[in-house]
């Protein structure tokens, strides 16, 4: 995110606990969170800093200090995560959805025989994050599918629309909502489940991701799979 969506950010969400003055702020505020913090607008706004006191601050993960616990955790090569096609690749067998990326050695050909075989598909940045630039193509009648091909979708990844179990569907339709679990790899086989949330889109947008699809999540008890937090 840039300063000036960043700034625009504060600004347009601050209205939801200011008028007049108490914007700028609000936008002061901000400075000092970030300063003390390491608190980015997003962190700001999900969290409802406006509302809390310096001590309940101080409990929430920021960006700062998920970066700092993510190089700390983490091996050094991460790309297997951060890049969707070596990780489709790799967990090809896990996946059970049909992809193709459409790089330069994909062919017109071979993206018109898949949306054949799946009218409908997600539309992915090959090295997106957090939902930002996903949306679905639905092949109609009238499109010019060669000129959708090569001014829309040509260096994207496109993925087989799944179908959700129907009491997920309900959540939120259109998104597949699903279950971030956040886990820890000890090595030899040895792997603790941290933490468990349900996600669901909002709107009619694709994606469950809160930064992009307007969603919800809500905490999930890892012992009996039982959602305990409002979303």
């Amino acid at each position: 995110m840039s300063i000036k969506s960043g700034l625009n950010n504060i600004w347009t969400n601050s209205e939801k606990y200011y008028s007049g003055i108490g914007k700028l702020w609000c936008l002061i505020d901000w400075g000092y969170c970030f300063l003390r913090y390491g608190a980015t607008p997003t962190d700001y706004f999900m969290d409802q800093f406006p509302l809390k006191s310096g001590k309940e601050r101080a409990t929430f993960i920021t960006a700062r200090d998920f970066n700092t616990i993510y190089a700390k955790i983490n091996c050094n090569d991460n790309s297997l995560l951060e890049d969707k096609i070596k990780f489709n690749t790799h967990m090809k067998e896990y996946l059970h959805r049909d992809w193709l990326y459409c790089d330069d050695k994909c062919t017109y050909r071979k993206f018109s025989a898949f949306i054949a075989k799946h009218p409908t598909v997600i539309v992915k940045p090959a090295d997106g994050m957090q939902g930002q630039g996903v949306w679905q193509y639905r092949l109609k009648k009238s499109d010019d599918l060669k000129k959708v091909y090569e001014e829309k979708i040509k260096g994207s990844l496109i993925e087989e629309k799944l179908v959700q179990h129907p009491s997920l569907e309900k959540l939120a339709p259109g998104s597949v909502n699903c279950l971030r679990i956040n886990t820890l790899n000890w090595g030899d086989g040895n792997v603790d489940i941290v933490s468990c949330c349900l996600k669901t889109g909002g709107g009619k947008s694709p994606v469950d991701n809160l930064h992009a699809g307007g969603g919800v999540g809500a905490a999930v008890d890892i012992e009996t799979g039982v959602i305990f937090t409002k979303a």
